[in-house]
């Protein structure tokens, strides 16, 4: 059975209807907008650090390539250092060679015992080695090959 309702709890039902539904569109209108600013400042603060971390990533590989570049030439004054005394080393060699057995001795006797002093000369742990050429590209004392570390046949 149903009971009637008493017109002042129809009128009271309908107040807090009233009430209630304007609050509730209030509350889903204000939360769907404070949903909607905290996308937005998370999408930006996102951005912004993904920003931060590309700048910093930047910086950081340029710190790198300066930093290679300037052992890159660091290395290579090294080795035109190391280079230009064992060349040194090398003509002061030939100088005294040149002095002892270049007065009695003939061109070729003494462009032997050159070769013999020059080629078992080695330097950067092994891997630098002495080679000649004349003003007319002859060969005076070949280069060594790459894979064998022998000496090219050189041209008499």
């Amino acid at each position: 059975m149903r009971r009637k309702r008493s017109l002042i709890q129809i009128y009271l039902v309908s107040l807090i209807a009233l009430a209630v539904i304007p609050v509730a569109i209030l509350g889903y209108i204000w939360f769907a907008s404070e949903y909607e600013r905290f996308t937005d400042q998370s999408q930006n603060w996102r951005d912004t650090f993904v920003e931060s971390r590309h700048e910093l990533l930047r910086r950081e590989v340029n710190k790198a390539v300066e930093y290679i570049d300037y052992k890159r030439s660091q290395l290579k004054r090294r080795l035109n250092q190391e280079l230009r005394q064992e060349v040194a080393i090398a003509l002061a060699l030939i100088g005294n060679v040149h002095k002892e057995y270049g007065r009695g001795a003939g061109d070729t006797e003494t462009l032997e015992r050159v070769r013999d002093i020059l080629a078992p000369l080695r330097f950067h742990d092994g891997k630098g080695f002495f080679f000649a050429l004349s003003g007319d590209n002859q060969t005076l004392l070949a280069p060594l090959h790459p894979e064998n570390r022998q000496r090219l046949p050189h041209d008499d």
